[in-house]
């Protein structure tokens, strides 16, 4: 009867375990999303949830379909305004926007819907401020892009153009958009 291992049993087992965590490692490393693809994740939800408030609330935007209309109408009530007051801010000056995470919001291009009007307003979002690299996708120039933007629908629906903003499409939804 013999009590441990052989040094040749030992180096298999080694051998072995090698393999395992020479495999694993970079599964492990590159399966993790990045900080810059949680904080779209988290814009985008923050904007949903504040979107679907301001379209739901009679009282900044009273139900008008007896007039033949549905959705964000600025005739009233300034929708940019309106979604700033719902953000979590630690600063505001002029068209910088600043919430608590660090996300910069720029709504200047967020207004003027008309009743009846079938238009979608960007809101442009840097997910981390001022830090850089401070750019929206491109292919040549930029291939870490933290700025993108999400178009609201005077209906109160969100939309991320896949082509404009393929990481921030990829952050949101979870799947990877093919290419030609």
């Amino acid at each position: 009867m013999r009590n441990g291992f052989t040094l040749a049993e030992f180096l298999i087992a080694m051998t072995i375990a090698a393999v395992i965590i020479t495999v694993t490692i970079p599964v492990i490393t590159g399966g993790a999303p990045s900080a810059t693809k949680i904080m779209m994740r988290k814009s985008y939800t923050v904007a949903e949830r504040i979107v679907s408030k301001l379209i739901n609330d009679p009282a900044i935007y009273p139900d008008r379909t007896s007039e033949g209309f549905l959705g964000f109408d600025d005739t009233n009530k300034d929708f940019g305004t309106e979604f700033i007051s719902k953000l979590n801010l630690s600063t505001e000056d002029g068209d910088e926007i600043m919430s608590v995470d660090g996300i910069a919001w720029d709504l200047s291009q967020a207004t003027g819907w008309n009743k009846g009007s079938a238009d979608k307003k960007p809101i442009i979002i840097d997910v981390n401020g001022e830090k850089k690299p401070n750019c929206r996708y491109n292919a040549s120039t930029c291939k870490k892009p933290d700025i993108y933007w999400i178009y609201v629908q005077t209906n109160g629906r969100l939309e991320i153009n896949s082509d404009e903003d393929p990481t921030a499409a990829e952050a949101i939804t979870g799947q990877t958009q093919l290419r030609d």
